[in-house]
């Protein structure tokens, strides 16, 4: 049965104590001595990792969508590129390829680290560039 002092209690003091039970909770869980303050600011590594990902994303998705206003212009000189069917096919292709190898990279990524799967792709990427003309 709910006692009087409960029922009396407005909804701002049943945040605070539910607030209160959460903060000893967590003490209980991670005592103080491995608890440290949250810093919002990053150190020197990973502003420098954040930023070459960040480099690296940019100028795929830079690449893709210089390619996407001009490839049905271009893609007439090719052959069969008078076919929007082919032209679809084409973009489709790169789209269901990094959805499909999506994962599996991001399992050897785990496996083998960040910077190997990183540096193979942009050689998968530079060879096929080449191949490409």
């Amino acid at each position: 049965m709910i006692s009087r002092h409960v029922l009396r209690l407005s909804r701002r003091e049943i945040h605070f104590k539910r607030d209160d039970l959460l903060k000893y909770r967590t003490f209980l869980t991670f005592p103080k001595s491995s608890m440290q303050a949250a810093t919002n600011t990053m150190t020197a590594p990973e502003r420098r990792a954040s930023a070459g990902l960040a480099g690296i994303y940019g100028l795929r998705m830079l690449g893709l969508f210089i390619i996407l206003p001009i490839f049905a212009v271009y893609s007439e000189q090719l052959p069969g590129g008078k076919s929007h069917l082919l032209m679809g096919i084409a973009l489709g292709a790169y789209g269901l390829t990094q959805a499909v190898l999506q994962i599996p990279a991001g399992w050897l990524s785990d496996r083998f680290g960040r910077k190997p799967i990183i540096y193979g792709g942009l050689l998968v990427f530079a060879l096929g560039s080449f191949i490409a003309g």
